[in-house]
Order: structure tokens, then sequence, then C-alpha cells
């Protein structure tokens, strides 16, 4: 017994068996030797998803000459009446779809391939984030994707067990090796675009900052923006080009962090002659810094270079003075201070 008899058998209806019999062969070419495209993957290279989109194409052209009915909505409507009295109808409807959606996927992949080659990074995540949107939605589905459930079934034959079949594919395809690192592929270079149209966002607001010397506000875009960095892979680092105008930026960002860390190098001396304590927040008040790390960080230097004579509590975020010897040796601290600025000043 082949493995359709089966499937043979309950369409054994007088009339409809030769067009069943088409299903059945066309079905099986499908699959196998979709299974062998898929293999041929090697990398996404423009000529090799074209080879898979001409096969599709060939495939759904196929379907319309068995089944001619499917070019008209009309028709269709007309077929799914009959859907009770023919058992196949409930296998074409979905089946019919699900090669529409994966020709779609590849074209957009195509689209997606050759926009990233031109470095047209709008176009390529437009493309793969459709790609990118439908694998998430098939990871996570737990029942038949809509578009096939209206159909009152669930996709089923001999070769192809029930699956939860959402946009033309089911989890079971994303277990296929060389297509799952197609898939991988597209989630990385689409989670780094994210990153990098937020990174270069960021950017931009830095540079506006920074023109109008608005550095509060430069230092907090800087720091959103290494977070956006680090989160994208360094091959692709280059080929958004952002390594290339990374210099530009650091050599930027030293004039804002020497501006905000001379604010509080001042101020922080000044205070050290007249209180004995006092509290981060006091601090952030008089200098004009909003960072509480940068002020922090700046404070713990000072102490450990012997700047300033303190000690700093972190349970409490407070600063305690030893104002009697901060007096005394305010005239070496102020030597210490200006060595310091010279000293960064040169660097930038």
């Amino acid at each position: 017994m082949s493995r359709w008899t089966d499937f043979k058998i309950s369409f054994g209806k007088p009339g409809i068996l030769s067009k069943d019999m088409k299903f059945l062969k066309f079905h099986d070419d499908f699959f196998t030797i979709e299974s062998l495209k898929w293999n041929n993957i090697n990398d996404l290279k423009s000529d090799e998803i074209l080879t898979i989109i001409e096969f599709y194409e060939e495939f759904l052209l196929k379907f319309d000459e068995i089944y001619p009915e499917f070019k008209s909505k009309k028709s269709i409507q007309s077929l799914y009446k009959l859907e009770n009295k023919y058992k196949f109808l409930r296998y074409l409807f979905p089946f019919h779809y699900i090669l529409e959606d994966r020709l779609n996927f590849f074209k957009n992949l195509k689209i997606g391939i050759d926009f990233w080659n031109q470095k047209k990074f709008d176009g390529v995540l437009k493309h793969f984030k459709i790609i990118y949107d439908s694998i998430l939605e098939i990871e996570k589905e737990k029942t038949y994707g809509q578009r096939y459930r209206k159909y009152k079934t669930m996709y089923s034959s001999p070769t192809r067990p029930v699956n939860d079949y959402v946009g033309g594919f089911s989890r079971d395809d994303l277990k296929n090796g060389n297509f799952n690192e197609l898939i991988n592929v597209v989630k990385n270079r689409t989670e780094d675009l994210n990153q990098f149209f937020q990174y270069r966002e960021i950017i931009e607001l830095f540079n506006e900052n920074y023109k109008i010397k608005s550095y509060n506000r430069a230092f907090d875009n800087y720091l959103k923006a290494e977070y956006y960095r680090n989160k994208i892979q360094r091959s692709n680092l280059a080929y958004f080009g952002i390594l290339e105008k990374e210099e530009k930026f650091k050599e930027k960002f030293a004039v804002v962090l020497l501006n905000l860390t001379n604010k509080i190098r001042r101020v922080v001396l000044d205070l050290g002659t007249k209180f004995t304590r006092l509290e981060i927040r006091e601090i952030k008040e008089k200098c004009y810094v909003e960072s509480k790390d940068l002020i922090v960080n700046v404070i713990k230097n000072m102490i450990k270079n012997h700047e300033i004579y303190a000690e700093y509590f972190s349970s409490s975020s407070a600063i305690a003075f030893n104002q009697q010897a901060n007096i005394e040796e305010i005239d070496n601290l102020m030597k210490k201070y200006e060595q310091w600025e010279k000293g960064e000043k040169r660097k930038i």
C-alpha cells in the first residue's frame, strides 16, 4: 500500500478522481522539490532567492492550470460551497494560500537583500520586518492562523501532519537546517537595523545638543547611543558606516565630558572649604550637572588622587569633607586642578 492510499480512498468519488490524483502528485512534488531548494540556500544571495521565487511562481501556475477556478474570486466562492460534497476542497484553499504566502515571503526577502547590498537600510528594514514579524508570529502561535481557520479546516496530509500555519509557514518549517539559518540571518540583521536606526537618531540629537552647547543632554544622548551601538554585531558596525564616524563622535564627546567634569570639580573644591557634609543631590543642584553617576565618579577620582580631602558614603549618597584640611591646602588643591585641566585639554 502506497503512502497515498488512505488519502486517495477518502477522495475516491466519481468525477473528481482525476483532479484529486493531480493534486496528490502536485502536492508531493511541491514539498519534495521545495525541500531541495531550501537545502541549496548557502547564504543570503540574491540569485539563490530568485531561483526559489521562480520555483513558487512555477507551482502557482501549475496549480492554476489544474484548478483554473481559483483565478476568480467568484469561482472560489462557488468552490467553497461544494466543500462538504468534495473533501479535496478543504485542502486546496489553505494550500493555495500557503503557496501565495511563501512566494510573497521570498519576494520580500529578495527585495530586502538587494537593498542591503545597495546599503539602502530603510528599504531593508521595511521588507525584512515583514519577514521578521511573521516568523515571530509563527513561533508564538498556538492556534491555526486566522487566514486558514476561516476555511473550517486544518491543513494536513499524509506527508504534512497537522501544524500551526501562519503566513504560509509552520513551526516545522523553521526546523529545516538551511532555511532556519536563513531566518536567523534575517532576524539578526533586522534586530541590528532596529538598533542602528535608534543609534542614528540619537547621534543626530547629540550633534544638535552639542552645537547649542546643551552638554547635559548631549551627555545623555551619548550614553543612549552607546547602548544601541553595543547591541549591534561588530561586522554590521562596519557595514553601517558607524566605525568610520566614531572618531569625530568621540572627539565631540570628549569636549562634553570635559565641560561637565570641570563644573563638578570647581564646585566640589569650593564646597569643600565651606561645608563638612553634603548629599550628592545638593552638589547636583549647585553644579548644574544632571548625571548623578558622573558626579559620583568625579568625586571618587578626586578623593583617590588627593585632589580633595573627603570621604564618599555610597549608602547615603553623601560626601563628608575635611573642611579644615581643604582650607589649609586650597592653594595646592587649586594647582592640582589647573594641572588636571591643562592635561585634559591637551587630549582633545
